[in-house]
C-alpha cells in the first residue's frame, strides 16, 4: 500500500494504523537492564485497551509480513502471543498484544525482550477478565 501524498507525518502510518491514538507514552521501558521492566503494565494496558478486539490469523500475518510457518515458529519460541480459542476449530489473536509485539520489533527490541513482553501479556489475560468482572459489578 502506497502512503497518501496528502499525509505530512508518515510516522503515524505503520501497517495501516494511521489515525489511531498513540498510547506509547503509557509504556515506559527501563533500558538499564538486559531485559526491560515494563512499569505498571497491567494498569496501563487495562486503561488503554478499552474494549478487547480479536483479529484473525490472516490479519496478523499481513501486519508482520510473515509466512504461516515462520509465524508458528515464533509462537512456539515465545516471540508471539498464542491464539485465543473461539470454538472447536476457530482461533483469533488479541489485537493489543499483537500491536505491542509489533511496536517492540519496530523499536528494535531483542528477542529476549520480546519474549519477556509476550510472557507478561499472556499472564495478564486473567487479570483483564478479573478487572472486567469487577468493573461490571458482577
Amino acid at each position: 500500500m502506497t502512503p497518501s501524498t496528502n499525509v505530512t507525518d508518515r510516522g503515524n502510518q505503520v501497517n495501516g494504523l494511521a489515525g489511531q491514538q498513540n498510547n506509547s507514552k503509557n509504556f515506559q521501558v527501563n533500558t538499564s537492564k538486559n531485559v526491560p521492566e515494563i512499569v505498571n503494565i497491567q494498569d496501563d494496558l487495562f486503561t488503554c485497551i478499552g474494549t478487547l478486539r480479536l483479529i484473525k490469523k490472516d490479519e496478523v500475518l499481513a501486519l508482520f509480513k510473515l509466512s504461516k510457518s515462520t509465524f508458528y515458529v515464533r509462537i512456539n519460541n515465545g516471540l508471539m502471543p498464542p491464539s485465543v480459542p473461539l470454538g472447536e476449530r476457530a482461533v483469533a489473536f488479541v489485537q493489543h498484544e499483537i500491536q505491542l509485539v509489533l511496536a517492540a520489533q519496530v523499536a528494535g527490541r531483542s528477542n529476549e525482550e520480546i519474549k519477556q513482553l509476550v510472557s507478561d501479556l499472556v499472564s495478564f489475560r486473567q487479570d483483564i477478565y478479573e478487572r472486567a468482572v469487577k468493573s461490571c459489578n458482577m
